[in-house]
Protein backbone atom coordinates (compact mmCIF):
# COMPACT_ATOMS: atom_id res chain seq x y z
CA UNK A 1 0.00 0.00 0.00
CA UNK A 2 1.10 3.85 -1.05
CA UNK A 3 4.78 2.44 -2.60
CA UNK A 4 6.15 3.93 -5.17
CA UNK A 5 7.45 1.98 -7.96
CA UNK A 6 9.46 4.36 -11.21
CA UNK A 7 9.55 0.86 -13.27
CA UNK A 8 7.27 -1.75 -14.63
CA UNK A 9 5.70 -4.46 -12.61
CA UNK A 10 4.93 -7.59 -14.65
CA UNK A 11 3.19 -10.61 -12.78
CA UNK A 12 2.35 -12.31 -16.09
CA UNK A 13 1.59 -15.67 -15.89
CA UNK A 14 1.18 -15.81 -12.07
CA UNK A 15 -0.85 -17.06 -9.37
CA UNK A 16 -2.35 -15.51 -6.22
CA UNK A 17 -4.48 -16.46 -3.34
CA UNK A 18 -5.88 -15.57 -0.69
CA UNK A 19 -9.58 -16.64 -1.22
CA UNK A 20 -11.58 -14.55 1.69
CA UNK A 21 -9.54 -11.76 1.57
CA UNK A 22 -7.52 -9.45 -0.94
CA UNK A 23 -4.51 -11.46 -2.77
CA UNK A 24 -3.42 -8.50 -4.64
CA UNK A 25 -2.97 -5.09 -2.75
CA UNK A 26 -1.88 -2.42 -4.80
CA UNK A 27 -4.09 0.53 -2.98
CA UNK A 28 -2.39 4.02 -3.86
CA UNK A 29 0.30 2.54 -5.31
CA UNK A 30 2.41 4.77 -7.71
CA UNK A 31 3.86 2.91 -10.46
CA UNK A 32 6.04 4.62 -13.29
CA UNK A 33 5.73 2.01 -16.20
CA UNK A 34 3.89 -0.97 -17.39
CA UNK A 35 1.28 -3.25 -15.04
CA UNK A 36 1.62 -6.67 -16.66
CA UNK A 37 -0.88 -9.01 -15.02
CA UNK A 38 -1.26 -11.35 -17.93
CA UNK A 39 -2.52 -14.88 -17.97
CA UNK A 40 -2.56 -14.39 -14.38
CA UNK A 41 -4.99 -16.09 -11.81
CA UNK A 42 -6.50 -14.39 -8.44
CA UNK A 43 -8.49 -15.93 -6.06
CA UNK A 44 -9.40 -13.17 -4.14
CA UNK A 45 -9.85 -9.62 -4.42
CA UNK A 46 -7.13 -7.54 -6.34
CA UNK A 47 -7.33 -3.80 -5.08
CA UNK A 48 -6.00 -0.72 -7.47
CA UNK A 49 -8.20 2.06 -5.43
CA UNK A 50 -6.42 5.30 -5.44
CA UNK A 51 -3.67 4.33 -7.96
CA UNK A 52 -1.46 5.64 -10.25
CA UNK A 53 -0.11 3.72 -13.17
CA UNK A 54 2.03 5.67 -15.35
CA UNK A 55 1.63 4.00 -18.96
CA UNK A 56 -0.58 0.31 -18.95
CA UNK A 57 -2.53 -1.77 -17.04
CA UNK A 58 -2.18 -5.15 -18.72
CA UNK A 59 -4.73 -7.67 -17.80
CA UNK A 60 -5.58 -9.66 -20.55
CA UNK A 61 -6.20 -13.35 -20.10
CA UNK A 62 -6.47 -13.01 -16.16
CA UNK A 63 -8.77 -14.79 -13.94
CA UNK A 64 -10.08 -12.80 -11.28
CA UNK A 65 -12.37 -14.15 -8.64
CA UNK A 66 -13.56 -13.51 -4.97
CA UNK A 67 -14.65 -17.50 -4.71
CA UNK A 68 -13.66 -20.31 -3.44
CA UNK A 69 -9.80 -21.31 -4.85
CA UNK A 70 -11.19 -24.60 -6.63
CA UNK A 71 -13.49 -22.67 -8.60
CA UNK A 72 -10.75 -19.80 -9.95
CA UNK A 73 -8.12 -22.82 -10.75
CA UNK A 74 -10.74 -24.91 -12.99
CA UNK A 75 -10.80 -21.15 -14.81
CA UNK A 76 -7.56 -20.00 -14.80
CA UNK A 77 -6.90 -23.72 -16.67
CA UNK A 78 -9.88 -23.36 -19.09
CA UNK A 79 -10.07 -20.41 -20.03
CA UNK A 80 -5.97 -20.36 -21.53
CA UNK A 81 -6.58 -19.03 -25.14
CA UNK A 82 -6.14 -22.73 -26.49
CA UNK A 83 -8.75 -24.48 -24.28
CA UNK A 84 -11.64 -25.58 -26.77
CA UNK A 85 -13.79 -25.59 -23.52
CA UNK A 86 -13.56 -21.49 -23.24
CA UNK A 87 -17.39 -20.83 -23.89
CA UNK A 88 -18.90 -23.50 -21.77
CA UNK A 89 -16.71 -22.16 -19.11
CA UNK A 90 -17.50 -18.78 -19.40
CA UNK A 91 -20.96 -19.61 -19.51
CA UNK A 92 -20.53 -21.88 -16.04
CA UNK A 93 -18.87 -19.35 -14.86
CA UNK A 94 -21.48 -16.24 -15.31
CA UNK A 95 -23.98 -19.13 -13.23
CA UNK A 96 -21.42 -18.62 -10.30
CA UNK A 97 -23.25 -17.03 -7.41
CA UNK A 98 -20.96 -17.89 -4.62
CA UNK A 99 -18.89 -14.55 -4.52
CA UNK A 100 -17.77 -12.35 -1.30
CA UNK A 101 -18.97 -9.02 -0.93
CA UNK A 102 -15.37 -7.57 -1.77
CA UNK A 103 -15.17 -6.48 -5.21
CA UNK A 104 -12.70 -9.03 -7.07
CA UNK A 105 -11.10 -6.08 -9.10
CA UNK A 106 -11.69 -2.94 -7.00
CA UNK A 107 -9.97 -0.08 -8.92
CA UNK A 108 -12.01 3.01 -7.57
CA UNK A 109 -10.16 6.31 -8.13
CA UNK A 110 -7.82 4.37 -10.55
CA UNK A 111 -5.59 6.86 -12.67
CA UNK A 112 -4.03 5.14 -15.52
CA UNK A 113 -1.75 7.29 -18.11
CA UNK A 114 -2.06 4.69 -20.78
CA UNK A 115 -4.77 1.61 -21.44
CA UNK A 116 -6.71 -1.10 -19.25
CA UNK A 117 -6.54 -4.02 -20.88
CA UNK A 118 -8.88 -6.68 -19.99
CA UNK A 119 -9.41 -8.52 -23.36
CA UNK A 120 -10.50 -12.34 -23.03
CA UNK A 121 -10.38 -12.01 -19.19
CA UNK A 122 -13.02 -13.53 -16.30
CA UNK A 123 -13.74 -11.21 -13.34
CA UNK A 124 -16.38 -13.13 -10.89
CA UNK A 125 -17.65 -11.17 -8.64
CA UNK A 126 -17.43 -7.65 -9.34
CA UNK A 127 -14.94 -5.07 -11.28
CA UNK A 128 -15.32 -1.63 -10.06
CA UNK A 129 -13.98 1.74 -11.80
CA UNK A 130 -15.91 3.80 -9.71
CA UNK A 131 -14.75 7.39 -10.50
CA UNK A 132 -11.41 6.20 -12.34
CA UNK A 133 -9.48 8.05 -14.99
CA UNK A 134 -7.97 6.24 -18.19
CA UNK A 135 -6.16 8.47 -20.35
CA UNK A 136 -6.23 5.95 -23.05
CA UNK A 137 -8.59 2.96 -23.67
CA UNK A 138 -10.43 0.37 -21.67
CA UNK A 139 -10.61 -2.39 -23.76
CA UNK A 140 -13.22 -5.53 -22.19
CA UNK A 141 -12.99 -7.07 -25.94
CA UNK A 142 -14.11 -11.19 -24.89
CA UNK A 143 -14.12 -10.43 -21.47
CA UNK A 144 -16.17 -12.18 -18.99
CA UNK A 145 -18.47 -10.46 -16.29
CA UNK A 146 -19.82 -12.33 -13.73
CA UNK A 147 -22.16 -10.94 -10.87
CA UNK A 148 -25.42 -12.36 -11.16
CA UNK A 149 -26.91 -10.83 -8.05
CA UNK A 150 -25.59 -7.60 -8.46
CA UNK A 151 -23.19 -5.56 -10.46
CA UNK A 152 -20.58 -7.13 -12.46
CA UNK A 153 -19.17 -4.49 -13.86
CA UNK A 154 -19.07 -1.01 -12.08
CA UNK A 155 -17.59 2.09 -13.50
CA UNK A 156 -20.25 4.87 -12.08
CA UNK A 157 -18.27 8.13 -12.98
CA UNK A 158 -15.66 6.70 -15.05
CA UNK A 159 -13.70 9.20 -17.19
CA UNK A 160 -12.07 7.35 -20.69
CA UNK A 161 -10.36 9.64 -22.43
CA UNK A 162 -10.27 6.67 -25.59
CA UNK A 163 -12.36 4.31 -25.77
CA UNK A 164 -14.58 1.93 -24.45
CA UNK A 165 -14.98 -1.34 -25.57
CA UNK A 166 -17.25 -4.38 -24.76
CA UNK A 167 -17.17 -6.34 -27.87
CA UNK A 168 -16.12 -9.90 -29.09
CA UNK A 169 -12.66 -10.92 -29.37
CA UNK A 170 -10.96 -12.29 -32.20
CA UNK A 171 -7.78 -14.54 -31.43
CA UNK A 172 -6.25 -17.80 -32.80
CA UNK A 173 -7.18 -20.54 -30.83
CA UNK A 174 -5.86 -23.88 -31.61
CA UNK A 175 -7.65 -25.40 -34.29
CA UNK A 176 -9.37 -22.39 -34.29
CA UNK A 177 -8.34 -19.90 -36.42
CA UNK A 178 -9.58 -16.24 -35.45
CA UNK A 179 -11.86 -17.80 -33.11
CA UNK A 180 -14.69 -15.16 -31.86
CA UNK A 181 -15.34 -14.50 -28.30
CA UNK A 182 -17.92 -12.67 -26.72
CA UNK A 183 -17.79 -10.07 -24.14
CA UNK A 184 -19.93 -11.57 -22.09
CA UNK A 185 -21.74 -9.97 -18.68
CA UNK A 186 -23.91 -11.59 -16.05
CA UNK A 187 -25.58 -8.78 -13.82
CA UNK A 188 -25.66 -4.91 -13.84
CA UNK A 189 -23.05 -3.23 -15.89
CA UNK A 190 -23.47 0.68 -14.52
CA UNK A 191 -22.13 3.16 -16.49
CA UNK A 192 -24.24 6.19 -14.35
CA UNK A 193 -22.53 9.64 -14.88
CA UNK A 194 -19.89 7.84 -16.95
CA UNK A 195 -17.65 10.16 -19.54
CA UNK A 196 -16.17 8.05 -22.63
CA UNK A 197 -14.72 10.90 -24.84
CA UNK A 198 -14.10 8.52 -28.20
CA UNK A 199 -16.24 5.32 -29.28
CA UNK A 200 -18.07 3.58 -26.86
CA UNK A 201 -18.21 0.13 -28.25
CA UNK A 202 -21.25 -2.41 -27.30
CA UNK A 203 -21.39 -5.51 -29.76
CA UNK A 204 -22.00 -8.45 -29.35
CA UNK A 205 -22.57 -9.02 -25.73
CA UNK A 206 -23.45 -12.70 -24.75
CA UNK A 207 -25.62 -12.38 -22.47
CA UNK A 208 -28.24 -10.08 -23.46
CA UNK A 209 -30.53 -11.10 -20.25
CA UNK A 210 -27.79 -8.44 -18.28
CA UNK A 211 -28.81 -4.83 -17.29
CA UNK A 212 -27.50 -2.04 -18.27
CA UNK A 213 -26.98 1.40 -16.68
CA UNK A 214 -26.20 4.89 -18.79
CA UNK A 215 -27.88 7.28 -16.53
CA UNK A 216 -26.53 10.81 -17.65
CA UNK A 217 -23.35 9.10 -18.96
CA UNK A 218 -21.70 10.72 -21.98
CA UNK A 219 -19.99 9.12 -24.64
CA UNK A 220 -18.69 10.75 -28.21
CA UNK A 221 -19.31 8.29 -30.52
CA UNK A 222 -22.38 5.11 -30.23
CA UNK A 223 -21.30 1.69 -31.93
CA UNK A 224 -23.68 -0.66 -30.85
CA UNK A 225 -26.14 -3.60 -32.08
CA UNK A 226 -29.12 -5.54 -31.43
CA UNK A 227 -26.87 -8.35 -29.77
CA UNK A 228 -25.47 -5.83 -26.96
CA UNK A 229 -28.88 -5.29 -26.16
CA UNK A 230 -30.79 -6.05 -22.86
CA UNK A 231 -34.27 -7.25 -22.30
CA UNK A 232 -36.67 -5.14 -22.33
CA UNK A 233 -36.65 -2.85 -18.77
CA UNK A 234 -32.88 -3.95 -18.25
CA UNK A 235 -31.51 -0.81 -20.01
CA UNK A 236 -31.90 2.66 -18.35
CA UNK A 237 -31.32 5.74 -20.84
CA UNK A 238 -32.06 8.81 -18.60
CA UNK A 239 -30.19 11.67 -19.59
CA UNK A 240 -27.87 9.46 -21.98
CA UNK A 241 -25.99 11.37 -24.35
CA UNK A 242 -24.10 10.47 -27.26
CA UNK A 243 -22.85 12.84 -29.99
CA UNK A 244 -23.50 10.62 -33.03
CA UNK A 245 -23.94 7.20 -33.91
CA UNK A 246 -20.68 4.83 -35.20
CA UNK A 247 -21.56 3.74 -39.10
CA UNK A 248 -21.41 0.45 -37.81
CA UNK A 249 -23.84 1.12 -35.50
CA UNK A 250 -28.09 0.30 -36.08
CA UNK A 251 -29.42 3.55 -38.37
CA UNK A 252 -32.61 1.93 -38.99
CA UNK A 253 -35.52 3.77 -37.35
CA UNK A 254 -37.12 0.90 -36.18
CA UNK A 255 -35.05 -0.89 -34.13
CA UNK A 256 -33.95 2.28 -33.18
CA UNK A 257 -37.24 3.14 -31.18
CA UNK A 258 -37.54 -0.79 -30.07
CA UNK A 259 -34.10 0.10 -29.01
CA UNK A 260 -35.84 3.06 -27.19
CA UNK A 261 -38.76 1.22 -26.23
CA UNK A 262 -36.35 -1.11 -24.02
CA UNK A 263 -36.03 1.54 -21.92
CA UNK A 264 -36.83 1.34 -18.06
CA UNK A 265 -37.60 4.95 -16.40
CA UNK A 266 -38.54 4.95 -12.60
CA UNK A 267 -40.88 7.88 -13.07
CA UNK A 268 -42.96 6.67 -15.58
CA UNK A 269 -41.86 8.34 -19.05
CA UNK A 270 -39.36 10.55 -19.68
CA UNK A 271 -38.80 11.87 -23.11
CA UNK A 272 -34.86 13.04 -23.09
CA UNK A 273 -34.10 9.26 -24.71
CA UNK A 274 -36.15 10.04 -27.63
CA UNK A 275 -35.19 14.14 -28.07
CA UNK A 276 -31.55 12.80 -28.21
CA UNK A 277 -31.89 10.31 -31.13
CA UNK A 278 -33.76 12.33 -33.11
CA UNK A 279 -30.93 15.38 -32.53
CA UNK A 280 -28.80 13.05 -33.78
CA UNK A 281 -30.59 12.26 -36.75
CA UNK A 282 -30.86 15.66 -37.38
CA UNK A 283 -27.10 16.33 -36.86
CA UNK A 284 -26.29 13.48 -39.63
CA UNK A 285 -28.74 14.92 -41.92
CA UNK A 286 -31.95 12.70 -41.18
CA UNK A 287 -34.41 15.05 -41.21
CA UNK A 288 -37.66 12.73 -41.89
CA UNK A 289 -36.27 10.38 -39.67
CA UNK A 290 -35.64 12.95 -36.47
CA UNK A 291 -39.16 13.69 -36.77
CA UNK A 292 -40.64 10.14 -36.85
CA UNK A 293 -39.10 10.09 -33.51
CA UNK A 294 -40.29 12.84 -31.98
CA UNK A 295 -43.77 11.74 -33.72
CA UNK A 296 -43.30 8.22 -31.74
CA UNK A 297 -42.00 10.01 -28.61
CA UNK A 298 -45.34 11.71 -28.46
CA UNK A 299 -47.47 8.50 -28.80
CA UNK A 300 -45.24 6.29 -26.27
CA UNK A 301 -46.26 9.48 -23.94
CA UNK A 302 -50.17 9.04 -24.80
CA UNK A 303 -50.01 5.50 -24.25
CA UNK A 304 -47.83 5.74 -21.14
CA UNK A 305 -50.92 7.96 -19.71
CA UNK A 306 -53.86 6.02 -20.98
CA UNK A 307 -52.05 2.91 -19.38
CA UNK A 308 -51.14 5.22 -16.05
CA UNK A 309 -53.67 8.23 -15.85
CA UNK A 310 -53.01 10.44 -12.93
CA UNK A 311 -54.04 9.99 -9.48
CA UNK A 312 -56.43 13.13 -10.39
CA UNK A 313 -57.94 11.73 -13.31
CA UNK A 314 -58.94 8.69 -11.06
CA UNK A 315 -61.40 10.93 -9.39
CA UNK A 316 -64.76 11.74 -10.30
CA UNK A 317 -65.83 14.92 -11.37
CA UNK A 318 -63.89 17.93 -13.40
CA UNK A 319 -60.12 17.13 -13.34
CA UNK A 320 -61.39 13.21 -14.89
CA UNK A 321 -63.08 15.51 -17.39
CA UNK A 322 -60.25 17.51 -18.15
CA UNK A 323 -57.88 14.52 -18.17
CA UNK A 324 -60.31 12.55 -21.34
CA UNK A 325 -60.52 15.52 -23.14
CA UNK A 326 -56.98 16.40 -23.07
CA UNK A 327 -56.35 12.81 -23.90
CA UNK A 328 -58.50 12.70 -26.91
CA UNK A 329 -56.96 16.03 -27.97
CA UNK A 330 -53.67 14.49 -28.42
CA UNK A 331 -54.99 11.69 -30.23
CA UNK A 332 -56.85 14.46 -32.64
CA UNK A 333 -53.51 16.30 -33.21
CA UNK A 334 -51.79 13.03 -33.50
CA UNK A 335 -53.70 11.78 -36.36
CA UNK A 336 -54.64 14.75 -38.20
CA UNK A 337 -50.73 16.38 -38.06
CA UNK A 338 -48.71 13.91 -36.20
CA UNK A 339 -48.16 16.41 -33.49
CA UNK A 340 -47.43 19.17 -35.48
CA UNK A 341 -44.38 17.08 -37.80
CA UNK A 342 -46.31 16.78 -40.59
CA UNK A 343 -48.50 19.67 -41.62
CA UNK A 344 -49.19 17.93 -45.00
CA UNK A 345 -51.21 15.57 -43.21
CA UNK A 346 -53.78 18.11 -42.20
CA UNK A 347 -53.85 19.51 -45.53
CA UNK A 348 -54.79 15.57 -47.16
CA UNK A 349 -57.35 15.64 -44.67
CA UNK A 350 -58.47 19.04 -45.58
CA UNK A 351 -58.95 17.43 -49.34
CA UNK A 352 -60.64 14.71 -48.29
CA UNK A 353 -63.42 16.61 -46.45
CA UNK A 354 -63.58 19.20 -49.26
CA UNK A 355 -64.55 16.37 -51.73
CA UNK A 356 -66.78 14.38 -49.20
CA UNK A 357 -68.59 17.72 -48.90
CA UNK A 358 -68.73 19.04 -52.36
CA UNK A 359 -70.76 16.04 -53.18
CA UNK A 360 -72.96 16.60 -49.76
CA UNK A 361 -73.93 19.71 -51.03
CA UNK A 362 -74.41 19.19 -54.37
CA UNK A 363 -76.95 16.36 -53.51
CA UNK A 364 -78.92 19.02 -51.22
CA UNK A 365 -78.94 21.30 -53.72
CA UNK A 366 -80.41 19.01 -55.79
CA UNK A 367 -83.18 18.02 -53.26
CA UNK A 368 -84.03 21.93 -52.49
CA UNK A 369 -81.88 22.17 -48.90
CA UNK A 370 -80.08 24.81 -50.34
CA UNK A 371 -81.81 27.46 -52.08
CA UNK A 372 -81.19 30.72 -53.31
CA UNK A 373 -80.73 33.52 -51.15
CA UNK A 374 -80.75 36.66 -53.80
CA UNK A 375 -84.16 34.81 -55.23
CA UNK A 376 -82.82 32.39 -57.94
CA UNK A 377 -84.69 29.39 -59.23
CA UNK A 378 -83.58 26.46 -59.29
CA UNK A 379 -79.49 24.86 -59.27
CA UNK A 380 -78.12 26.23 -62.61
CA UNK A 381 -75.98 28.76 -61.03
CA UNK A 382 -75.13 26.30 -57.87
CA UNK A 383 -71.24 25.06 -58.15
CA UNK A 384 -70.39 22.70 -55.60
CA UNK A 385 -66.77 22.95 -55.42
CA UNK A 386 -66.92 26.43 -54.67
CA UNK A 387 -69.04 25.97 -52.24
CA UNK A 388 -67.59 23.22 -50.59
CA UNK A 389 -64.31 25.62 -50.72
CA UNK A 390 -65.76 28.47 -49.14
CA UNK A 391 -67.86 26.53 -46.51
CA UNK A 392 -64.39 25.20 -45.02
CA UNK A 393 -61.73 27.86 -45.49
CA UNK A 394 -62.37 30.86 -43.08
CA UNK A 395 -59.95 33.17 -44.84
CA UNK A 396 -61.19 33.49 -48.03
CA UNK A 397 -65.07 34.70 -49.08
CA UNK A 398 -66.68 33.73 -52.64
CA UNK A 399 -69.85 34.77 -52.13
CA UNK A 400 -71.53 31.43 -52.27
CA UNK A 401 -72.53 31.02 -48.85
CA UNK A 402 -74.62 34.24 -49.19
CA UNK A 403 -75.72 33.52 -52.35
CA UNK A 404 -77.24 29.61 -51.61
CA UNK A 405 -78.74 29.34 -47.65
CA UNK A 406 -79.84 26.35 -45.93
CA UNK A 407 -83.48 25.22 -46.35
CA UNK A 408 -84.09 23.90 -42.65
CA UNK A 409 -82.54 23.02 -39.85
CA UNK A 410 -80.75 19.66 -40.38
CA UNK A 411 -79.25 21.16 -43.54
CA UNK A 412 -78.10 24.24 -41.37
CA UNK A 413 -76.46 21.61 -38.85
CA UNK A 414 -74.77 19.78 -41.65
CA UNK A 415 -73.09 23.11 -42.58
CA UNK A 416 -72.35 23.99 -39.22
CA UNK A 417 -70.65 20.72 -38.20
CA UNK A 418 -68.72 20.74 -42.12
CA UNK A 419 -67.75 24.20 -41.60
CA UNK A 420 -66.55 23.79 -38.00
CA UNK A 421 -64.17 20.28 -39.18
CA UNK A 422 -62.83 22.50 -42.20
CA UNK A 423 -61.77 25.82 -39.71
CA UNK A 424 -60.24 23.17 -37.29
CA UNK A 425 -58.24 21.69 -40.23
CA UNK A 426 -57.03 24.95 -41.16
CA UNK A 427 -56.20 26.15 -37.71
CA UNK A 428 -54.33 22.60 -37.41
CA UNK A 429 -52.03 23.20 -40.52
CA UNK A 430 -51.14 27.19 -39.59
CA UNK A 431 -50.27 25.84 -36.15
CA UNK A 432 -48.51 23.17 -37.67
CA UNK A 433 -46.11 24.89 -39.98
CA UNK A 434 -45.88 28.04 -37.40
CA UNK A 435 -44.68 24.90 -34.75
CA UNK A 436 -47.46 25.99 -32.34
CA UNK A 437 -48.82 22.86 -30.89
CA UNK A 438 -44.84 20.48 -30.89
CA UNK A 439 -43.71 19.89 -27.48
Amino acid sequence: MGAVINVSVSCANSTFSNPHGISFNAERVKVGGIVKLEATSFSGGVNFVGGKIGWNLICDNGVFGNIYPSAVDNAAENIRPNSDTNTETRKNICDTKDATQIPAFHADGLTVEGNVSLNAAVVVGKASFLGALIHGDLDCAGGTFSNPDGTALGADRLTVKGRLRLHEHKAKQGDHPDKVTPCTIAGIASFINATVDGQCIMRMLGRPSYALHLNHARVGVLCDDTTGWPDPGNICLDGFRYDRLDERSVWDLKPRLDWLGLHHCAKGFNPQPYEQLAKVYREAGYECEAKDVLIAKHWRWWEHNRQHPPLSAQASGAPRCAYRIDRWRAWLFGKICAFGYKPVRAVVWWLMLWLATGVAVDWMAAEKWLVPGSGKAGTAGFVAPAYSFDLLTPILNLGCLSAWTPANSAAAYVLIVTASLGYLLVALFAASITGLIRK
